[in-house]
């Protein structure tokens, strides 16, 4: 840690503080003093002795004899006492008043500049940690010109879904034969609205761009799948009405639906119209923030049933 400070004073006596965690250098000038303190910190710096240079200026006046340069050791527990190699000190060639005066204002100047240290490491240690977690990234989709066309009949939208659960409905995973209905041939899919349903991420169609950013604040907790679709305005069917683009799936270079779409076609028989891997689980905590990257495709249109 260190920092420089400058002021501007009538004396005119240059003096050195020097010190095992800071020094400070108060240096004559045509216009006053300039004082320069440099400082750092460490566990065993505060408590160590030191020492202080009162230095004469041969470019100024001469001074009388008891301001000629001396050194002396300051120290919290022991006064002041001489260097080591030096005249012990005798009543004439203690500090004097001015001498004092400029060592006080020199201690005075570094406590000043340790106040902002501590208060910097405290509310460093006091920030607090968001209720929120964000979940943030990039969706690449594929088939671009395809939005182009279709970017006057609906919106794509980026929503993320709550932890899977089948009592109650709600979130998106893997539904078992006959749990709809009678003879539902079963699949993967959402069985309930996003999360954020009232408030999805709406990316804007801009031409020739194929990478998307979305940012979704969202409470701590697990969720089923992160993804993106198409949300047709002319269809009213819930479940036909959002054709799904793409979902993460922890491989951003491939395109995921995260569905399976199976359909009775009579006589037994079960066709699977769509077989895709399953989306990835989230969970997130407290501050988190969190990258996914993903992929979509806007072909899907071409083959989901909106009617």
């Amino acid at each position: 840690m260190g920092g420089v400070l400058g002021i501007l004073y009538p004396w005119k006596l240059p003096v050195r503080y020097e010190h095992k965690c800071y020094s400070l250098s108060i240096i004559l000038t045509p216009s006053g003093i300039r004082i320069e303190s440099k400082f750092s910190l460490s566990p065993d710096s505060l408590l160590a002795p030191c020492s202080l240079l009162l230095a004469n200026n041969s470019s100024w006046l001469h001074r009388p004899k008891a301001m000629q340069p001396r050194r002396v050791i300051v120290s919290a527990s022991r006064g002041i006492f001489p260097a080591l190699n030096t005249p012990p000190l005798h009543h004439s060639f203690a500090l004097n008043h001015l001498d004092m005066r400029i060592l006080s204002f020199s201690l005075k100047i570094m406590l000043l500049l340790l106040v902002p240290v501590a208060m910097m490491t405290s509310c460093k240690d006091d920030e607090p940690t968001p209720d929120t977690a964000t979940i943030h990234g990039t969706i690449t989709i594929d088939s671009s010109e395809l939005w182009a066309i279709w970017k006057d009949t609906g919106v794509v939208e980026v929503t993320i879904f709550p932890e899977f659960s089948l009592n109650p409905p709600a979130g998106w995973g893997d539904i078992p034969v006959d749990f709809l209905y009678p003879g539902f041939p079963g699949g993967r899919f959402a069985l309930g609205a996003p999360w954020n349903a009232q408030n999805p991420i709406v990316l804007t169609y801009v031409p020739g761009q194929s990478e998307y950013h979305y940012e979704i604040e969202v409470d701590p907790g697990t969720y089923s799948a992160l993804a993106v679709g198409f949300r047709h305005n002319a269809i009213s069917d819930p479940s036909k009405k959002t054709a799904t683009l793409g979902a993460h799936w922890g491989t951003p270079a491939t395109t995921s639906s995260g569905l399976v779409i199976k359909v009775d076609i009579g006589g037994g028989q079960i066709f699977t119209a769509i077989n895709d891997p399953a989306p990835s689980v989230i969970t997130v905590e407290k501050g988190d923030n969190v990258e996914l990257n993903f992929r979509a495709d806007f072909a899907f249109v071409l083959t989901w049933p909106f009617r």
